[in-house]
């Protein structure tokens, strides 16, 4: 059982969750939750922050007419009690991979990434990281400056902004195609819908990375209900 801290809007669409669980936690940056409900669903959440203490966050996504996210999370409090098990999922960074990091994220799909980011501040053997942020316009890309300020303490670090209905009106597989002509050396990360991860998968194939090191996690909707 988890304690609510508080609950506050990076934008009218996505709230940063903090909870208490009241002993050390432990889990693999990338990792999720399952957040259990009184009507016995459950829904899955990536941890948004590195295992620090008892505390943990989250980015929730508000979806239009979901029975969680629109309905219930808008009732809750700072003090209320929520069931919750972790760690859960297999979407974690892979050090012995020893390959420059291509990241790509689209909408809360950038929480396992900050998890993964947040823990390899100031580690001299953190390889080259280039994040490529997609979002419809520049309000979606929540946390940018936190994520810019990162580059000191990220060697070789880049955040790459990538907007669908502003500017090139272009997405983040798109972009990845546009600034590398061979990925067979890199380590490759999407996080963000299904159709965003197949078509960056697709896409990055066609450059030549070895799907043996390309990770996805696809955020998936249930009954109108997004699930991470």
């Amino acid at each position: 059982c988890a304690t609510i801290v508080s609950l506050e809007r990076f934008t009218p669409d996505v709230v940063h969750l903090r909870l208490e669980l009241g002993q050390p936690v432990d889990y693999a940056p990338g990792q999720h939750m399952k957040l259990h409900l009184p009507d016995g669903t459950t829904r899955n959440f990536s941890m948004a922050s590195r295992p620090s203490g008892t505390a943990i966050e989250f980015h929730v996504r508000r979806i239009p007419g979901g029975r969680f996210t629109d309905t219930a999370l808008g009732k809750m409090r700072p003090g209320d009690a929520v069931d919750v098990e972790l760690p859960h999922g297999a979407f974690i960074f892979r050090r012995q991979d020893y390959r420059p990091v291509i990241m790509a994220v689209t909408g809360t799909g950038l929480a396992p990434v900050r998890a993964i980011l947040e823990s390899l501040l100031d580690d001299p053997d953190c390889p080259p990281i280039r994040l490529y942020r997609g979002g419809r316009t520049p309000s979606d890309l929540y946390l940018h400056d936190e994520l810019e300020g990162w580059r000191e303490r990220l060697a070789g670090f880049e955040c790459v902004p990538v907007l669908s209905r502003a500017g090139a009106k272009r997405y983040v597989q798109d972009a990845i195609c546009a600034d590398f002509d061979n990925l067979s050396q890199h380590a490759i990360y999407l996080c963000g819908s299904p159709a965003m991860t197949a078509a960056a998968r697709s896409a990055v194939r066609r450059k030549g990375a070895d799907t043996a090191y390309v990770y996805a996690e696809g955020f998936s909707f249930q009954f109108q209900e997004e699930t991470t």
